[in-house]
């Protein structure tokens, strides 16, 4: 999830610093294949390449910078442990590469709707201001409502849209293959928490208090 986020944040920042924003999401690129996976690389990486497609504010030279320097730092990263696995015993890493992209690939074990229906609670409450954050965009100006113009919202929109799809197409879903899609869903719900009345406000704060009191206790 550490890394997952920072990759978030190194696409944000691509937008001012384009280098250091390759920099990072390069290395975010690389720790994420390291401890999660082919899957979850290959979200990041369609996130990435989504951008500009989806709002013009990626869409600039300069992003195109930030992806090369991406693919600098993390193809090494990337290559090194599945070439080490190979040296290492031919017979691991054809097991490995079996089972990862088996995982993929296996249609028979897709449920296509399971993500969509654990969100409720797997997620809550931050879909239900993720969805109050789109609904307060009816307020804003027309010049302001267009995603081209809420480039705050239209990475974390694209990050989950982009997530669940990738999830509910593979196969072997799992309640904890779903965390991915919280980064995404938090900065999408960042907006509303700022926006709440103070009823609502202090109903938050004081769920969030008793909540994170309660996990503490239990664990």
């Amino acid at each position: 999830m550490l890394f997952r986020s920072v990759a978030y944040y190194a696409l944000a920042l691509a937008l001012r610093r384009p280098i250091a924003g390759g920099v990072l999401l390069g290395v975010a690129l690389g720790a994420v294949f390291l401890s999660q996976g082919v899957l979850e690389t290959l979200i990041l990486m369609m996130i990435a390449l989504a951008m500009p497609v989806v709002s013009r504010d990626w869409r600039r030279n300069a992003y195109a910078r930030t992806l090369g320097m991406a693919l600098l730092i993390a193809a090494p990263l990337i290559v090194a442990w599945p070439l080490a696995l190979h040296a290492r015993s031919p017979e691991l890493f054809s097991t490995w590469l079996q089972l990862d992209w088996h995982a993929l690939l296996d249609a028979h074990q897709r449920d296509p709707s399971y993500y969509v229906r654990i969100l409720v609670w797997h997620a809550w409450p931050v879909w239900l201001l993720g969805l109050w954050t789109l609904w307060q965009l009816r307020h804003a100006p027309k010049a302001q409502a267009g995603v081209h113009a809420a480039p705050g919202l239209v990475l974390p929109l694209t990050g989950a849209l982009i997530t669940l799809i990738a999830l509910s197409w593979a196969s072997g879903a799992r309640d904890l293959y779903a965390l991915p899609l919280l980064p995404a869903l938090a900065l999408l719900a960042a907006p509303a928490a700022q926006g709440l009345r103070r009823g609502a406000a202090n109903a938050w704060f004081w769920f969030s208090v008793l909540g994170f009191t309660v996990f503490i206790v239990a664990a």
